[in-house]
């Protein structure tokens, strides 16, 4: 079923690369990139798909920290994503395809922070629906940055909380 989707999507290949590795079992832990485009000729234009042939495809993984601080054993968890983007810059049309494990309790904290920064972010919603293939394009350039906000948010804390960790380590020894 997912070699169709990505088949009528036409998702680059490169991004099974990230799906199959969102585990880290594979790779170093850390997010990796790959973009395409086509801006100069277009490449198989889709009219039923609203596609011009002039577009950007891009993927990438994200490796983030999520903080629970209500469990003091480990307060801190490792949550991977693979994200896929492809924008149409003649027509305007956006796919996204944002792959994330769903945590323990039965939440998805990427897509819940996207999609409430999409929601609270009244300059991020207006720009999506917006019929400026500009508007579009910012509206997507501001989904990019809150995922990599959303990668980043817990790291200082993490660090801090490593940082303490060794510190009460030495002294005990």
């Amino acid at each position: 079923m997912l070699c169709r989707v990505f088949t009528y999507h036409q998702v680059c290949p490169s991004y099974l690369n990230f799906i199959t590795c969102l585990a880290g079992a594979t790779e170093v832990r850390f997010g990796g990139f790959r973009a395409r485009q086509c801006l100069r000729s277009p490449v198989s234009p889709m009219k039923i798909l609203n596609r011009s042939g002039y577009h950007y495809q891009f993927s990438f993984r994200v490796y983030g920290v999520l903080a629970f601080p209500s469990h003091e054993t480990h307060p801190f968890r490792f949550h991977t994503s693979a994200i896929y983007h492809q924008f149409d810059v003649h027509n305007g049309t956006a796919l996204w395809i944002m792959a994330s494990p769903i945590e323990a309790d039965g939440k998805n904290y990427l897509w819940s922070d996207i999609r409430d920064s999409i929601h609270l972010g009244e300059q991020c919603g207006q720009q999506i629906v917006s019929s400026s293939c500009i508007d579009r394009f910012e509206g997507s350039v501001l989904i990019v940055a809150a995922i990599a906000d959303w990668s980043m948010r817990h790291w200082p804390e993490y660090a801090h909380s490593l940082e303490n960790n060794l510190r009460e380590f030495v002294s005990e020894t």
